[in-house]
């Protein structure tokens, strides 16, 4: 009899909470019932919380809470704290993933023995969904604390009807936060997931763990998780959107990566990071560029506000 691997699935949020109830619901439909799901609820809005529970009443979702909202890896951290099944399958609370999509990963999983396994991440697009990633490989070289990073994507931003038949399965190093199933033995060798990345560079960070422990990641292009990308965001959702998007804990994020694995700050290679949060942040204020930027410009030390207030209540 063939082996059936098991997950925990956990929930957590990255910038926005609004989403989270309708997500967590498709998620829980499109997952088999023997796999538990942990929700990480660090300061959800009182109405996302109160879903939360009326999910959790009825069915197999066990809720973690903290009053404060933490970055992303302290909530996958929080999260798998205790998790003891053999995979652990992360995934961002602004996902939909698609029928069946655990057990196509972990069976990719299980075949090739890799330490962690992703989708193919689409975002949304008239007529049809475009790609957003579908694994990146790296180049990293040059001397200590003057390394470089390069991330080699593929078919970003083509129709995913163009490119899906196209698809095999293949091993590429750097999957996304938004979801990835890892093995719990490869995440205890990581030492967990890095709190001193707040929002930026978590994908970049576990990829370089595979790279140093010889382990491998697999895009499995036959399950997907179609990543809604701001905006629209929320009034309730503006501070958590704040903290992510914001110049703070980018630029605190991107020093510590870099410090971390004697990468160059200076590298050009952060541009197109700073492009894409610059992109996405102006688009969320008006449609119009000129008027986004100055909105941008009126709210930056707004952000660090907020940032600095994050920071006082953790301390």
């Amino acid at each position: 009899m063939t082996r059936e691997p098991t997950a925990t699935v956990v929930v957590v949020c990255r910038d926005r909470w609004s989403l989270a109830p309708e997500t967590v619901h498709t998620l829980l439909a499109r997952t088999d019932s023997r796999h538990a799901v942990v929700v990480v609820d660090t300061g959800a809005p009182s109405a996302v919380g109160a879903a939360f529970d009326r999910l959790a009443a009825v069915d197999r979702i066990c809720v973690v809470r903290r009053p404060e909202f933490l970055a992303g890896n302290e909530a996958r951290n929080l999260g798998a704290d205790g998790v003891r099944t053999e995979w652990i399958a992360f995934v961002e609370n602004d996902t939909v993933v698609s029928d069946g999509w655990l057990e196509t990963l972990l069976g990719l999983g299980e075949r090739t023995a890799a330490a962690s396994v992703y989708p193919a991440y689409l975002e949304p697009a008239d007529p049809e969904p475009i790609v957003h990633g579908v694994g990146a490989d790296l180049d990293v070289g040059g001397p200590e604390g003057r390394r470089f990073l390069r991330e080699h994507q593929h078919h970003l931003g083509a129709p995913w009807s163009a490119v899906a038949a196209g698809l095999e399965p293949v091993a590429r190093v750097q999957g996304e936060p938004h979801l990835l199933v890892m093995r719990r033995e490869f995440l205890d060798a990581m030492g967990g997931f890095d709190e001193g990345l707040l929002g930026w560079f978590d994908h970049t960070d576990v990829a370089l763990h595979h790279l140093r422990l010889s382990a491998e990641s697999w895009l499995a292009p036959d399950a997907t998780c179609l990543y809604r990308s701001p905006p629209p965001v929320s009034w309730s959702d503006l501070p958590s959107f704040s903290l992510r998007w914001g110049h703070e804990w980018f630029d605190r994020s991107l020093t510590h990566l870099c410090t971390t694995w004697g990468l160059d700050p200076n590298d050009g290679e952060w541009a197109t990071h700073e492009g894409y949060r610059t992109a996405i942040r102006r688009g969320v204020y008006a449609r119009w560029p000129r008027v986004s930027a100055v909105i941008d410009h009126a709210v930056a030390p707004i952000d660090r506000v907020v940032a600095q207030r994050w920071d006082a209540r953790r301390a």
